[in-house]
């Protein structure tokens, strides 16, 4: 069903968004919607909507790019890398950065 389930990660992983179920592509597609739209968006802005896309799911870099209408490369040097450095997303193997199922997920704030 598009969603990566095992023993080794606490929380789904994305790995095909294409075989999502569509009520799951339409929630992700409208939160990213703003990116889409907009070029240039202040970087809270986006900081926002990539927080909410990960919520409750590891997504891959890919995924979350294609969503936002950006380069892979752009989301991980701007948003990504800052977000894990802030405590405030976590990625689903820490010690493999460039693992091959690498994915991204919202931590839950207080």
């Amino acid at each position: 069903m598009g969603r990566l389930i095992t023993e080794k990660l606490p929380y789904p992983c994305i790995d095909d968004f294409n075989l999502l179920n569509e009520e799951l592509q339409q929630r992700l597609y409208a939160i990213s919607k703003p990116a889409r739209e907009k070029r240039r968006l202040p970087n809270e802005a986006m900081d926002k909507i990539i927080l909410e896309l990960c919520k409750g799911h590891f997504i891959p870099l890919s995924t979350i790019a294609m969503l936002v209408d950006r380069t892979a490369q752009n989301i991980r040097e701007k948003q990504l890398s800052p977000l894990v450095e802030l405590g405030k997303m976590s990625m689903a193997f820490p010690h493999a950065k460039r693992h091959k199922k690498q994915g991204y997920i919202t931590i839950s704030q207080p």
